[in-house]
């Protein structure tokens, strides 16, 4: 049973990561300051938040991290996962 437990926190702690580092949820918006223009919406790597190469009428764009989306995903994989534990795994431990 022990085996189990642990193929699940693996699973789990690599979905996580998954969601919070390699798929993050981000914004692109480019523009003066006062008039921010949204561009697209997206997932994509921490590491590609920064740009400088990119040129959009004269301005570099700006790649937002979306945390309330984020906390909305790790939220919803940690409440399933739970779900999974307390109603397979629990069980047969009892």
């Amino acid at each position: 049973m022990s085996n189990q437990k642990n193929i699940l926190f693996v699973v789990y702690g690599l979905i996580v990561l998954i969601i919070g580092v390699l798929l993050v949820p981000v914004k692109k918006v480019w523009g003066p300051a006062k008039d921010l223009n949204i561009q697209e919406v997206s997932y994509s790597p921490l590491w590609k938040l920064v740009d400088k190469r990119q040129d959009i009428n004269g301005y570099h764009p700006i790649y937002e991290l979306q945390i309330g989306r984020l906390l909305y995903s790790i939220f919803i994989v940690t409440l399933l996962f739970a779900i999974i534990y307390f109603a397979f795994i629990h069980k047969r431990n009892r």
